[in-house]
């Protein structure tokens, strides 16, 4: 089973063109610029902390009552509710969770830098998985 090596896999048999990816400059001095970032996940995290490090306004809308995206440790009395469904309240006990997202992450830097209540979470658990 090839896990993470499909894409070069089908690239050297010419079976896919390679994805132009192309680098760009930010400019450091954003004169006033505000952005807009769509989620709260580890994605729209990343991007404020880097373009505030530039200088840049960002603002993060997320559509969910707490951060993280697909990063989120269920624990008792946390709550999800997807649309038109109805609430779902966890009833573990104390000490008890389950990682509904990924279990680990290339960009937990990030988040130790980010300092959010999701990233307390997601450092136990990491600490956890060892």
């Amino acid at each position: 089973m090839l896990i993470g090596g499909t894409y070069p896999a089908l690239m050297a048999l010419g079976m896919l063109k390679p994805a132009p990816a192309h680098a760009f400059d930010l400019q450091s001095e954003p004169n006033g610029k505000k952005v807009l970032i769509l989620g709260g996940g580890l994605c729209g995290m990343t991007t404020a902390y880097e373009l505030t490090k530039l200088g840049y306004n960002c603002t993060i809308l997320e559509a969910r009552e707490r951060t993280g995206g697909r990063c989120w440790s269920v624990r008792k009395g946390s709550e999800n509710q997807e649309i038109g469904q109805n609430k779902q309240i966890s009833q573990f006990d104390d000490g008890q969770y389950f990682n509904a997202g990924p279990a680990t992450s290339a960009s937990l830097t990030y988040w130790t830098k980010i300092r959010s209540p999701t990233c307390a979470l997601l450092l136990r658990s990491k600490k956890e998985i060892k």
